[in-house]
């Protein structure tokens, strides 16, 4: 893993400089030893280059953001001296039996195609499950905060079910409806008591 970069905001050159852009002809020649650079040219330049760094990097910390994500979901800190990271954490995700993992922290309608945990990362959402899945496909619900769990029982009747925080779902899909079963033992911490 690469250390965070340090560049916050590179200063953008010239602001309210007078910018003009080189002609196609000084494109095309390049400096010349003796040219006497114009003052709008030079800031032209010095301004889209600062610039373009602010782009940059606001790119580098996004790329970073969504590595760092990837990390925190296998359970891992990020280190700058552990090349190999990303790829652990890949290959530990895709052996967690190639769970699609979600957080979810506005009012979202999922519809999966394969096992989803879903994480409730804010208070007041409502999840609702819909659509036909595969028979067998299980969704399972990790409520960090108080949510509305809402899905079709096996009957085919749309039910609502208020989840308090700390709690643990499991809903699996019979091929007509979802059976829902609250885990009765987990903490909230991730251990079961």
């Amino acid at each position: 893993m690469i250390p965070e970069q340090a560049i916050t905001q590179f200063p953008v050159w010239g602001a309210n400089a007078t910018k003009v852009e080189p002609n196609a002809a000084k494109y095309a020649a390049g400096w010349q030893e003796a040219d006497v650079i114009p003052h709008e040219w030079l800031n032209w330049l010095l301004n889209r280059a600062s610039q373009a760094v602010t782009k940059h990097n606001a790119g580098v910390q996004s790329m970073e953001k969504e590595i760092i994500s990837v990390l925190t979901a296998s359970g891992q800190t990020p280190d700058s001296s552990e090349d190999g990271q990303l790829l652990d954490a890949i290959n530990y995700l895709i052996q967690q039996g190639g769970n699609t993992i979600q957080p979810v922290n506005t009012s979202t309608t999922i519809t999966p195609i394969k096992n989803t945990v879903c994480l409730i990362t804010a208070s007041g959402v409502t999840l609702t499950l819909s659509g036909t899945p595969p028979a067998g496909i299980q969704v399972r619900v990790y409520c960090e905060y108080a949510a509305s769990l809402r899905f079709n029982d096996l009957s085919g009747t749309q039910v609502t079910r208020s989840a308090p925080a700390d709690s643990q779902w499991t809903f699996t899909f019979n091929g007509s409806g979802w059976l829902d079963e609250r885990d009765p033992y987990f903490d909230g911490d991730g251990l079961y008591i």
